[in-house]
Parts: C-alpha cells; sequence; structure tokens
C-alpha cells in the first residue's frame, strides 16, 4: 500500500518531533553555565557589600575639622580601604594558565600610607562564611601566607563556568575599561577607579563573555 505524497510515517515525526524539541533544549544547555556564573557573581557582589556596610574602618567626613588638604587625604585614605571584588586574568610560570578569576579584598596602607589596588600586601581578604576558605585566586607567591594553600575554587570561573573575558560597560565619567574592579563604601554605594574612585551610575553593568555567548549583570538588580 502506498502512502499519499507528503505524509509521514510515524517513525519520520518521532525522529522531527526530536529535532524540534533539540533546538529548543541546546540554547538552555548553553546558557546554564552563563546563568551559574551570573548568580554566583552577584551574590558574592551582594556579599562584598556587606562587608563594607559591616566595616567600622571606613571614616565618614569629620564635619568638627576644618576641611583642608590634609582632611581630604584622610578621606581620600579611607576611600582606597573600602571592601572590593577585583577580576583578573592569572597566568604565571608555577601554576599555568588559570584564565579569569577575581577576589574579594580590602586595601590596608602600608606604613609610608601607600595603597595600591592588587590584592596583595597589606591587605584583608574575604573569607568564604560556609567553609573558611579565602575569597581571593589570585597569584599564588603574591597573595598572604594565610591565603596561598586555601583559595576557593569557585572563584576560577572560567574553568568553572568558560568565562573568558569581563567586560564593564560603565557609561560613567571617569571609569575605563580598564577598570575591572567595584568598590563599596560604608553606605553601601559602588564606585569604579584606582587612585581615586569614582561613584558610578546605576546603568552600568558587567557583561560576562564566552565562547557560547554572554550574559549582563546590570549593577542596579543588586
Amino acid at each position: 500500500m502506498h502512502r499519499p505524497l507528503g505524509a509521514f510515517s510515524l517513525i519520520e515525526m518521532l525522529f522531527v518531533l526530536l529535532l524540534l524539541s533539540l533546538g529548543f533544549v541546546l540554547p538552555q544547555i548553553a546558557d546554564t553555565s552563563l546563568e551559574k556564573a551570573k548568580i554566583q557573581i552577584m551574590n558574592d557582589l551582594r556579599f562584598t557589600r556587606n562587608l563594607a556596610t559591616k566595616d567600622e574602618r571606613q571614616t565618614l567626613r569629620n564635619f568638627n575639622q576644618a576641611w583642608d588638604s590634609q582632611a581630604q587625604a584622610e578621606v581620600n585614605a579611607a576611600d582606597m580601604q573600602a571592601w572590593r571584588l577585583q577580576f583578573h586574568t592569572i597566568s604565571n610560570k608555577v601554576e599555568g594558565y588559570v584564565g579569569t578569576t577575581y577576589s574579594i579584598f580590602a586595601k590596608r596602607p602600608r606604613k609610608n600610607g601607600s595603597i595600591d589596588n592588587k590584592p596583595m600586601g597589606i591587605v584583608s581578604i574575604a573569607r568564604n562564611p560556609f567553609n573558611g576558605t579565602c575569597l581571593s585566586w589570585y597569584n599564588y607567591g603574591d597573595l598572604p601566607l594565610e591565603c596561598r594553600d586555601i583559595r576557593d575554587e569557585r572563584l576560577k570561573i572560567e574553568q568553572k563556568y568558560g568565562i573568558t573575558n569581563v567586560r564593564f560597560v560603565w557609561n560613567t565619567k571617569g571609569c575605563t575599561a580598564t577598570h575591572k574592579t567595584l568598590h563599596f563604601d560604608s553606605l553601601g554605594r559602588i564606585y569604579c577607579g584606582t587612585s581615586k574612585l569614582v561613584l558610578v551610575g546605576n546603568d552600568a553593568r558587567i557583561v560576562l563573555e564566552s565562547k557560547k555567548g554572554q550574559i549582563e549583570i546590570k549593577l542596579q538588580e543588586l
């Protein structure tokens, strides 16, 4: 018995349905790692903000003191000690290519008062409240001794989620593409900058990029 022209057998229909279902499922599979990376980083940004709002070492302007260059310097120094989340690309002779990682830390001034923008030297590195690991995946030899062997594996987001690049879209004068650090003050506000902090606009966003695509974190969602 011949089937009508253009008709499908049951097996052919099932095959077509399978292809259609895969068309819906595959994009979702591809996006899963990006979604997980976004959720993790958003949670860690909120954690960083919480640390900043509870940090009594940050100071606000003292209105009982005359406003002069010394007072300005004191405020600037306090600002630069803010808790921050910073992204890195790690590759060295000891560990090889690790890729995109990040750290959560607050800088502390050296004896000469200088403060840099790296999670090394005089620094307070955040700890994972669940297991005590250090929330920094920076170069092994550059980290404080107490953190070198207990770095949090979650922070290796290129190896864990395939994040090959982190790009910032600031739309804020004074913030540039090279600033891959978010600073939080004691009121929970977000800043960019290295030697001088700049208050970030609400429309700023972080773009997480991988070979499968990209996903955005809008800072106003925090």
